[in-house]
């Protein structure tokens, strides 16, 4: 577990100050998004700026959740 661990924290790079922070929290069935800068939340609707860094923070309210934007990938 101890490498998979350090590989994690290797590969994860800081976001730019500048970045637009966006919370993403699974619940069972329905994914919450927060935008704490802008006192903004979602249900199940991801907006994200043209042209701007985001930071994602994945959490989860209960179970372990899959992430997945089709349009940039794999899930993770």
């Amino acid at each position: 577990a101890v490498p998979t661990i350090q590989a994690i924290f290797a590969t994860q790079a800081e976001a730019p100050e500048d970045a637009v922070v966006v919370e993403a929290i699974g619940h069972q069935w329905w994914w919450e998004f927060r935008y704490p800068d802008h006192g903004i939340i979602t249900a199940n609707e991801f907006y994200v700026p043209v042209g701007r860094p985001v930071a994602l923070r994945l959490r989860s309210a209960d179970v372990i959740h899959s992430f997945w934007i089709p349009r940039l990938g794999g899930k993770k």
